[in-house]
């Protein structure tokens, strides 16, 4: 874009226009982190529970479902 002050001026809009792009981009990401749970249940059938917190679980662990949400007991 030329030289001078007219470049001073588009390099600045260009690194905020990508700061808010990168800013939006990364909200989105962490905004969007789920973890799908397949859980057996006694009955042998399965059921599968999306919850947003990471709750550290290991196959075999006892869990129990509620309200959504997986918990370790």
């Amino acid at each position: 874009m030329g030289g001078g002050a007219g470049n001073t001026v588009a390099t600045i809009a260009g690194a905020l226009g990508g700061a808010i792009v990168g800013n939006e981009i990364e909200k989105t990401q962490v905004e969007g982190s789920r973890y799908r749970i397949t859980v057996r249940l006694d009955s042998g059938s399965t059921l599968v529970v999306e919850d947003t917190r990471e709750v550290n679980l290991r196959v075999g662990d006892r869990v129990r479902v509620e309200n959504d949400g997986v918990y370790r007991i």
